[in-house]
Order: C-alpha cells, then sequence, then structure tokens
C-alpha cells in the first residue's frame, strides 16, 4: 500500500495480525517528476516484494485513478490479490471500465458525506468468484460485518440515478478550478491530473464572465466512447502548499471564510518498524502529508454561475499568503 493512503487501510491490515509494506505514491509524468499523483507507484512493487506479501491495496484519490491495468497485470503474475479502494471515486471510470470492477475485490464507502451516502456503511465488490464464496461466508456468522439494511438500499437507489449527473458537476467545477483559477496562483500546486473525457467544457467569454458550453468534437472525430473513457470521480479536490506552516494557516482562514478545507492525510512513514515494513524510500508520500490541502466537494456541487464566487474566495486567500 502507499504511504500516502487512508490510514484506516493501515491500521485495518494491523486489525487483521499482517503488517503493512509501505510504497511511495507515482510520479507519472516523465518530463515533471515534481508532479505527483496520489496514487500508489506500480514501478515500486518489485523493490516491495517478498514471499510474505499477499495484497496489494490501491486507492483511487483526490480525482486521481490509480494504475489499475499495470497493478493488475504485477498482481496476478504474482499471485497477490489486487484490493481496490474506491471509496472516494464512485462514478468514476477507467478505459470505460467503472472504478470497483479492476481489482480482484473492491471496496466502496457509503458514509455520511461520501458520493453516495447512507450515513454509515458500504460494499465490498468480489471480481473472483473464490474470494466471492469466502466473503458470504462472513455473513452467515455473528460478528461485525452484516449486510446493509432495507432503509440504507432504499437511502442509496435514488443516489444512484443520479451519480452520473453529479459527477459532471463536480468535475466541471475541478475543471474550471484546474484550467481558470490555479494557473494565477503561484506556490500552490496541483497535482498530476490523467488525460480525461468529459462532455463538457468550461470557456471563457468575451466579457470575461464564466460559461459552459458542449465540449463537441471536432469534424470527423467521434465523441469518446463509454468503452474507452476516463472519466475521474472528486470526492476531494487538492494541491499543496508551499509548507506546512502555510498549510495551517490556509486552512484556518479560509474555513472562516466559508471555504471546506482540511489537510490531507498523514505518511503513514512516519509509523515504526515494528509496525510496518518501509522497503522504499517514500519522499513524495511525504510531501503530501505535510503541505496538502483538501477542499471537500460541497464546494464542487455549483452551478456554473456561482464560480466567480468561488474563484474569488481562492484568489483573496491566495493573496493573503503570497503578499
Amino acid at each position: 500500500m502507499a504511504a500516502y493512503d487512508f490510514p484506516g487501510n493501515f491500521r485495518t491490515v494491523e486489525l487483521l495480525g499482517a503488517k503493512p509494506v509501505l510504497a511511495d505514491v507515482s510520479t507519472p509524468n516523465s518530463s515533471n517528476p515534481s508532479e505527483i499523483s496520489p496514487t500508489i507507484s506500480p514501478q515500486q512493487l518489485e523493490a516491495a516484494a517478498s514471499p510474505n506479501v499477499r495484497a496489494v491495496i490501491a486507492s483511487h484519490l483526490h480525482g486521481s485513478h490509480a494504475e489499475m491495468k499495470v497493478l493488475r497485470q504485477a498482481c496476478d503474475q504474482n499471485g497477490w490479490i489486487l484490493i481496490e479502494d474506491a471509496c472516494q471515486a464512485i462514478g468514476g471510470r477507467i478505459d470505460g471500465q467503472a472504478t470497483g470492477s479492476l481489482g480482484h475485490l473492491a471496496t466502496l464507502s457509503f458514509g455520511g458525506s461520501k458520493l453516495i451516502s447512507a450515513g454509515s456503511g458500504g460494499a465490498i465488490i468480489a471480481n473472483d468468484q473464490r474470494l466471492a464464496a469466502r466473503l458470504n461466508g462472513l455473513l452467515d456468522r455473528p460478528g461485525d460485518t452484516f449486510p446493509l439494511g432495507p432503509l440504507q438500499a432504499a437511502v442509496i437507489n435514488p443516489q444512484l440515478d443520479r451519480l452520473d449527473e453529479l459527477t459532471q458537476t463536480r468535475n466541471l467545477t475541478a475543471r474550471f478550478l484546474r484550467e481558470q483559477v490555479f494557473p494565477k496562483m503561484s506556490n500552490w500546486e496541483l497535482l498530476h491530473h490523467p488525460k480525461t473525457d468529459t462532455p463538457t467544457a468550461v470557456t471563457k467569454t468575451e466579457n470575461a464572465e464564466t460559461s459552459v458550453e458542449p465540449n463537441l468534437p471536432h469534424v470527423g472525430q467521434s465523441p469518446p466512447s463509454l468503452s474507452t473513457s476516463n472519466i475521474p470521480a472528486f470526492y476531494k479536490f487538492c494541491w499543496l502548499a508551499p509548507s506546512r506552516e502555510i498549510r495551517k494557516h490556509i486552512i484556518e482562514h479560509g474555513t472562516k471564510r466559508g471555504l471546506p478545507l482540511g489537510e490531507g492525510f498523514r505518511s503513514m512513514s512516519r509509523c515504526s518498524e515494528k509496525r510496518c515494513r518501509k522497503p522504499v524510500p517514500t519522499p513524495q508520500s511525504d510531501t503530501l502529508g505535510e503541505r496538502l490541502v483538501v477542499m471537500d466537494q460541497r464546494a464542487l456541487l455549483i452551478t456554473p454561475q456561482q464560480y466567480p464566487e468561488l474563484a474569488d474566495a481562492l484568489h483573496e486567500l491566495h493573496h493573503t499568503f503570497s503578499s
């Protein structure tokens, strides 16, 4: 698992009596090695491998997808189980496949603030019949694991009907931030963002007001099909502050101004060797743990008419800590 990940994944491995093995997150842009993706680096699996490794946890975080095809190939070759953590990426697609469908197992979260919410609980997706049979066995015995109730299912169903619509709304806002807001703010570094397919584009009109218009293909060009599309799912939008101290002030002042800001996860590389094995350095994970600012999806679920207000709030916040 990546050193930068949901801490609950690390603790769950410990709870099962196993020992986490930490790898770094990815830097997929070879022309800009300082550009970080908050997902596990496939290139480090070989260095982290040992006869005791049983599974790899790959989390989709902050609008970025783990490199699932490469990870799945490595896991199949080594006899490892690939656990796809899609808790923060429900509604996304990777090469046309829904997130949660590419690992041997996948986890979804229906917690209170997630992209699909039932107040609590979640789901496990099994793409392997053997593992599915083992999971069914867990439901047949007393314990902490039990199926969702009818009331929770009734809450989830209508949200599924609007999932694509809300995913598109969040993606449009994220695209507006990436293309029109953050280029004007030096020292606030965006993370790596892979090429994606979106049905609409954010543009500037002649009077500099923000508008949204269809992103129509050129003549002779076919629109991306669901079989090849790459669609992110943003639970959090994030960027790197210049330092840990400045991050603290950005979050404090931004929260006072009504922006839903917080810190990213802390890097688990700080844990002792007794708790985990650290076969490779994890400098990129440590950078995320020290400097990452996350903005909750509440700020992304806005209309294009509200974009200028969000942009002004972020520009004002940036000016406060850059002057």
